[in-house]
């Protein structure tokens, strides 16, 4: 299932997990880095929400029709790709201030997860595809 969120967070990072995961730490602070990465946890950088809300499309690829949301993939940058864990088989995007927004349960405890936005460093829009 592909789901869509707007979200107005008082902190401009995202978070992407699986929240019960027993080793799961925050990626090291990097300044001006749009998206951090450890084994457990990857976080993206959002505008604020004075700004306006960000949204995110998040979902199982294999689920993903381009044709069906907002801002297409071509329109896109590329940010991130990479494999986490999830020992619950289960992704969670959530906000600094702890509200889980999208949940979506993946096909293995080691997903891929791809990344697009809008714009790097402070994103409205992004893309989570998970394989």
């Amino acid at each position: 299932m592909f789901q869509r969120q707007s979200i107005e967070s008082s902190y401009a990072v995202v978070f992407i997990d699986d929240p019960n995961n027993p080793n799961i730490r925050a990626p090291d602070y990097k300044t001006g880095q749009a998206v951090l990465a450890n084994e457990s946890t990857i976080s993206l950088a959002i505008q604020s929400y004075v700004d306006g809300p960000f949204v995110a499309a998040m979902g199982l690829k294999s689920d993903y029709d381009d044709e069906s949301q907002p801002v297409h993939e071509d329109q896109l940058i590329p940010v991130f790709r990479g494999v986490i864990e999830a020992p619950n088989r289960r992704l969670v995007l959530s906000t600094a201030d702890e509200d889980d927004y999208i949940t979506i349960d993946t096909n293995t405890d080691r997903p891929t997860v791809e990344i697009y936005v809008d714009e790097p460093g402070m994103a409205a829009y992004a893309l989570i595809l998970i394989s």
